[in-house]
């Protein structure tokens, strides 16, 4: 990663090197306890277009869908 992620909201964007596939990631991820999402981690996924991951946990009131993006570059360059 060449910076840190943006959140907004219920959208994060995530930032690779250039030259990273990002049409076959299998992003790995720790949920707290209690916690479930879908897709579950690990899950190959294709990032050329925003991927929708979808979280819940046992004191949520309802489901919370995330729009993950990967971009290479940095924050600096958008």
């Amino acid at each position: 990663m060449t910076t840190s992620p943006i959140i907004n909201n219920n959208s994060i964007t995530i930032f690779v090197g250039p030259g990273t596939d990002i049409s076959e990631l299998t992003p790995e991820f720790t949920l707290t306890p209690g916690a479930t999402i879908n897709p579950l981690s690990g899950t190959e996924r294709n990032f050329n277009t925003p991927q929708v991951y979808c979280y819940s946990c046992r004191w949520c009131l309802e489901e919370n869908v995330y729009h993950i993006r990967y971009r290479h570059g940095t924050c600096h360059e958008l």
